[in-house]
């Protein structure tokens, strides 16, 4: 039995056989494994269903687990959990380095990955200043409030204590 997991990367029928190509690596330049699989399946049974299901699984762009259970026999399911058989007479495995479509989805994946923290970046530095204005806003009606009673009140020392609290509160937001 066999296992291999990996992003689908891309498939085509080369003569009767249909090759699957499997992106199973990390944005390692130099990685102890190589990173691609491919999967040729010699004569598979259902040549267009299969076509289709692929089409669906590229689709998906999920996580695909693959196991070999028999010569002929290779079970695909996804991250997503859909899952399908694909029966062939004959299926061989072999691994490579990164190409050229490799380096291209790895370039834009990791670029699309920093455009999506950055903009959760912004977004929670935006929500972070936005949460030190109102603590700020508070902090000076707490300073009015305070003046209006005489020093050692119960209200005054009420109001001194919140003031104190949202000073602590800003300086560990703003450190």
């Amino acid at each position: 039995m066999h296992h291999f997991q990996g992003y689908l990367r891309s498939f085509a029928t080369e003569g009767s056989s249909l090759v699957i190509r499997l992106f199973a690596g990390t944005l390692d330049p130099e990685p102890e494994d190589q990173p691609v699989i491919v999967l040729a399946v010699h004569e598979p049974e259902s040549l267009n269903e299969v076509i289709e299901e692929l089409k669906q699984l590229e689709r998906e762009d999920a996580w695909l687990y693959l196991t070999q259970t028999e010569e002929a026999i290779l079970n695909i399911k996804s991250e997503n959990g859909t899952e399908y058989q694909v029966r062939g007479r004959h299926i061989e495995g072999k691994t490579h380095p990164y190409g050229p479509d490799e380096w291209e989805w790895l370039a834009r994946a990791n670029q699309e990955r920093a455009n999506n923290l950055n903009e959760s970046l912004v977004s929670a530095l935006s929500r972070l200043n936005r949460a030190i204005e109102l603590v700020a806003e508070q902090q000076s009606r707490i300073a009015v409030k305070a003046q209006g009673h005489a020093s050692g009140t119960t209200a005054r020392t009420l109001y001194e204590q919140h003031a104190e609290f949202l000073a602590r509160l800003r300086a560990a937001a703003e450190a």
